[in-house]
């Protein structure tokens, strides 16, 4: 369950990691980008019996971040909507299709 949702200011010395108003000079392009921490708590689950899922552990909190990049303007936007998980492989977020695109 979402507990919270919470929007972290962007000031001079503080910016998301792998910013793309920096990175990628969003801001020229006519973008904005905004980070969130969602927290809440959750089940967790390992695979049981038949591959059936089954539940260890109740009521875990967790705390995930969200970028949201979009059209500073509001008319200019388009409706569509891209959800890209932040991939975390290397053990940091990395945001693969949006440098690749």
């Amino acid at each position: 369950m979402i507990k919270e949702m919470k929007q972290i200011p962007v000031t001079k010395e503080s910016h998301p990691f792998a910013s793309a108003m920096f990175h990628c000079r969003l801001g020229e392009l006519g973008y904005v980008e905004d980070e969130y921490f969602m927290s809440g708590t959750g089940n967790v689950y390992q695979e049981g019996e038949n591959r059936k899922p089954e539940k260890i552990f109740s009521d875990a909190p967790y705390t995930t971040r969200l970028l949201i990049r979009r059209p500073a303007d509001p008319e200019t936007f388009s409706g569509n909507v891209v959800i890209e998980v932040l991939n975390a492989s290397a053990m940091m977020d990395i945001d693969r299709m949006w440098v690749n695109s």
